[in-house]
């Protein structure tokens, strides 16, 4: 329907990928999210990652001396999703909490 109007290249050529603004999104709109969802009590209850390496991650990222956008969007998805399901900690059946996924 758009052969007309666009380029061949554009209708026939390979497909592209495109970025989403995660690491703006994280500076901005979900800043407050983030410090909450992601909060040391939060992080410490749920048992499974480091609250000292969660909150480095953070303030690296929003000090903009390295781009963690990708770490911190895992944990914030997967902390929502444990959040949801209401597990208040998750543990390893050989060694009891798993505290080292993120360092």
């Amino acid at each position: 329907a758009m052969e007309p109007y666009l380029p061949h290249e554009t209708l026939h050529g390979p497909k592209q990928g495109f970025n989403v603004p995660i690491p703006s999104w994280l500076l901005g709109p979900l800043r407050e999210r983030v410090r909450d969802t992601l909060s040391v009590d939060r992080i410490r209850r749920g048992g499974l990652f480091r609250p000292e390496m969660v909150q480095s991650l953070i303030e690296g990222h929003e000090s903009r001396e390295m781009d963690y956008s990708r770490d911190i969007w895992t944990l914030l998805m997967f902390q929502t999703w444990q959040d949801s399901i209401g597990t208040a900690s998750v543990t390893s059946p050989d060694s009891g909490p798993i505290t080292n996924l993120v360092g």
